[in-house]
């Protein structure tokens, strides 16, 4: 064993201590851990991996060390190219160790080849994931990366969301990151195969009123329910779209609720306060919209948009439909229309949910 690697100041007894709360999701995970199983026994040459620490609200009734632990195993026994040593095999090897062994020394001390630390939050729907990977003569190679993760997936019978996926993808996206491969998942099974993602949210649609001289639009009276369903239907028309992770209303309000803005209306524009407030929690990404008032009918105008570090919009992408009929239904269709122009393939069968 190497005792010139430095201590960390974490110790087996933190160690054998993590991981205790059960998995409660059932089924999905249950076959996703077989999956695992199946895929890090097909590879002989693997690099073993030690889960030196994690790290999470243990208040939240959604995560535990458990699941988190399940995420970094199959996040990187998918790759092909790691195994994480399971808590129970490390921990029979580590018993006779004093308890004073530092988590890199009880590394060296079970041949581990790499040592993973794991963050873990959420917010809603949304799960951020930041992994650092420790490796190298001495473990001085010092890797990190950010991920994100969302579910759409509720328990049949209490509605109750299912974080577990969200976890899983977040810690894929992070661990990606941290190698700076994004072709890491091409390879493992279609429902493994993920990729980094930027993170999206829908802003305001805004409803510019009649100009003189053309008869007024039931649609601009409505615009309270009209922008509610454009901005659902953007969410769930791009929930599956691979290279950016879209924000449900809901967590978007909850973000926005932690600081302390409430009431966003989706007919306004997004506002200065908004973006800083997106910014601070690492959105990237911002899909605003018009819809405008014109001779032959009205023009909606869809905007894939970066957000700068100053808080300005920079586009990305543009796309507009000339709607000749006043009805929110017509809307909707628009929509989908601007998306399927912006990103090709999109989710165009769904409907917005209240």
């Amino acid at each position: 064993m190497n005792e010139n690697r430095t201590n960390d100041g974490e110790t087996i007894p933190g160690l054998l201590g993590a991981c205790k709360q059960r998995v409660t999701n059932g089924k999905h995970w249950a076959a996703l851990c077989f999956l695992l199983v199946t895929l890090v026994t097909t590879h002989a040459q693997v690099q073993q991996v030690m889960v030196g620490g994690l790290q999470y609200d243990t208040t939240d009734v959604f995560l535990s060390a458990k699941k988190i632990e399940t995420g970094l195993s199959i996040a990187l026994g998918s790759t092909g190219k790691y195994a994480v040593i399971p808590n129970d095999v490390r921990d029979s090897l580590l018993r006779s160790r004093p308890d004073t062994l530092s988590v890199l020394m009880a590394a060296d001390y079970i041949k581990a080849e790499l040592v993973v630390f794991c963050n873990v939050g959420r917010i809603g729907k949304l799960v951020r994931s930041e992994v650092v990977i420790l490796g190298g003569d001495g473990f001085v190679l010092n890797l990190n990366g950010v991920g994100y993760g969302i579910t759409t997936i509720e328990e049949d019978s209490t509605k109750t969301m299912i974080i577990d996926p969200a976890i899983l993808s977040s810690i894929q996206r992070a661990v990606c990151m941290a190698l700076q491969d994004s072709a890491l998942y091409k390879s493992a099974s279609p429902i493994l195969r993920v990729q980094p993602a930027d993170l999206t949210v829908v802003g305001g649609i805004d409803f510019r009123e009649t100009p003189s001289g053309l008869v007024p639009w039931s649609l601009f009276k409505e615009k309270v329910s009209a922008s509610y369903d454009a901005a659902q239907i953007i969410v769930e028309a791009l929930r599956d779209t691979k290279d950016l992770v879209m924000i449900d209303l809901d967590t978007r309000d909850s973000i926005f609720a932690k600081a302390r803005l409430y009431m966003i209306e989706n007919y306004n524009p997004t506002t200065t306060a908004e973006l800083k407030i997106l910014s601070a929690f690492e959105v990237s990404r911002i899909l605003t919209g018009k819809v405008e008032r014109v001779m032959n009918g009205a023009v909606l105008t869809l905007n894939y948009q970066q957000i700068q570090q100053d808080y300005k919009l920079q586009e990305i992408a543009r796309a507009e439909v000339v709607l000749q009929e006043d009805s929110k239904e017509h809307l909707k269709k628009a929509v989908r229309t601007c998306l399927g122009k912006l990103f090709g393939t999109i989710n165009d069968s769904v409907e917005p949910t209240r």
